[in-house]
């Protein structure tokens, strides 16, 4: 039986047997992956590429959408739009119809009213003894409008002569004593004949019918303007004024 145990037992022992030189090792299979910590650190760096991808497209998305958030701008507080029926409350005043029922208001008090008597100012204007008097000048037109009195005291103090502009027969009608007739529509050569009889320091009185016609204010602007006669009145009231003059004069009595 021993015999049988070493025979069983050869085959065992056999490998324990051989010697370190005969040990056969095998190299390294190439399609094993290699360890954890290389496979980690890939690992990682994709989760954060990945991340970061996501990143990037979140913040463009929310930059070009409308609703997106705005970071850095105030936010704003919604407004209420619902306004209640109690805000918009209109208070109504009761107004009592019958007169004779609402109390009336007091009347206003009334309190004297004093008047002051405004104070008198007295001034007195002394004159000046030395004070020159104002030199008051006379600028006389020419030709100037006159009336029959003053025209009849320059005639008779020979300061003036009297021409009758109207038509030869209204002068042979009736005319002022001592007028010289001098129709407008006559030539100017029969004006400058009788200017030539006249002195020049003396005053051409014209007049015409009455205070309606124009004559007399003409041919005056004529003697000034085209003869240049220094001095020149035309009668306003014509030769009417003449005649209700000296009717209206009380006749003189008769000499004994």
């Amino acid at each position: 039986m021993s015999k049988n145990r070493k025979h069983r037992q050869s085959p065992v022992s056999a490998p324990s047997s051989a010697s370190p030189s005969e040990t056969i090792v095998q190299p390294p299979d190439k399609g094993v992956r290699p360890s954890g910590g290389v496979f980690s650190r890939s690992v990682l760096l994709q989760l954060l590429a990945i991340v970061g991808l996501s990143c990037v497209l979140g913040f463009t998305f929310n930059a070009a959408s409308p609703v997106g958030v705005r970071f850095g701008e105030p936010t704003m507080v919604p407004v209420s739009t619902n306004v209640t029926a109690a805000a918009i409350a209109i208070p109504v005043t009761l107004v009592q119809t019958n007169p004779a029922a609402a109390p009336s208001p007091p009347l206003p008090s009334i309190q004297p009213v004093v008047s002051r008597p405004a104070p008198i100012s007295i001034s007195h204007t002394v004159a000046n003894p030395f004070a020159a008097a104002p030199i008051t000048q006379t600028v006389q037109t020419n030709p100037a409008p006159i009336h029959w009195p003053e025209a009849r005291e320059l005639v008779a103090k020979g300061r003036a002569v009297l021409a009758d502009v109207r038509h030869a027969a209204m002068f042979d009608a009736g005319h002022i004593p001592g007028a010289i007739s001098l129709p407008e529509t006559s030539p100017s050569e029969e004006f400058k004949m009788f200017l030539k009889t006249q002195p020049t320091n003396l005053t051409v009185i014209v007049y015409c019918s009455s205070t309606s016609c124009s004559q007399s204010a003409r041919v005056a602007i004529r003697l000034v303007n085209e003869f240049r006669w220094p001095s020149v009145r035309y009668m306003t009231g014509g030769y009417l004024e003449y005649q209700q003059t000296e009717l209206a004069k009380p006749a003189p009595a008769p000499t004994p």
